[in-house]
């Protein structure tokens, strides 16, 4: 299997939802701990299969390619991603609330991923592109998701006059700004302080003008 590449934005985006297949699952959480603990270039698959237990037939199976198999890994990390997000911000019961902890998570979950950490230590020319001028993908698919948070407290009658695309990719522009810059006039050091910015910035966009 030739050395792996990050896969196409679009390709990553196209989610798919849990694998029926336990040993497909138990392939994919080994090569998330190696690509973690190693990078993609450095992890090889003779590593991911020892590490699942696996044979390698078991794996070409199941993946072809060595990108495959990063494809199928990073899908997988990012619908993690948004299922912890989702969960964060269900119980709470207010669009500005739900936006605001939207924000937060965003900013927290990309501060403090191992995976996402090792990728931009080791292999930054391929994974920041992600992040900012090939990132309109992912900023597409993650304000559709804040969005329809918000949507749905909005369909009980909350905050009618907000356009909760708007208010979503706001927030999430934000977030990319300060986990690219964390330094400035702004104390944004820890979950506390996120929250108290986010409502300064966020909070007006979903109050009533007047």
């Amino acid at each position: 299997m030739a050395d792996a590449h990050l896969p196409p934005l679009a390709t990553l985006l196209d989610l798919p939802g849990p694998s029926p297949d336990p040993m497909t699952d138990k392939i994919l959480d080994a090569a998330l701990a190696e690509f973690t603990e190693y990078g993609l270039r450095r992890a090889a698959v003779d590593d991911i299969r020892r590490r699942a237990g696996v044979n390698r037939a078991t794996v070409y199976r199941r993946f072809a390619t060595k990108n495959d198999l990063v494809a199928a890994t990073l899908q997988r990390w990012i619908l993690r991603l948004l299922t912890e997000t989702a969960a964060a911000v269900a119980d709470r019961t207010t669009v500005r609330e739900r936006l605001i902890e939207g924000f937060v998570r965003s900013v927290l979950i990309v501060r403090t991923d191992a995976l996402v950490g090792r990728l931009l230590t080791s292999e930054p020319e391929s994974f920041l592109p992600y992040l900012t001028t090939d990132g309109a993908p992912i900023l597409q698919a993650c304000r559709e998701f804040l969005a329809a948070q918000c949507r749905e407290l909005q369909a009980a009658g909350q905050a009618p006059g907000v356009d909760a695309d708007a208010a979503a990719e706001i927030a999430l522009r934000l977030a990319q700004s300060v986990v690219l810059t964390p330094e400035g006039y702004f104390d944004l050091s820890d979950e506390a302080t996120l929250r108290a910015f986010a409502g300064r910035c966020l909070g007006p966009l979903v109050e009533p003008i007047g």
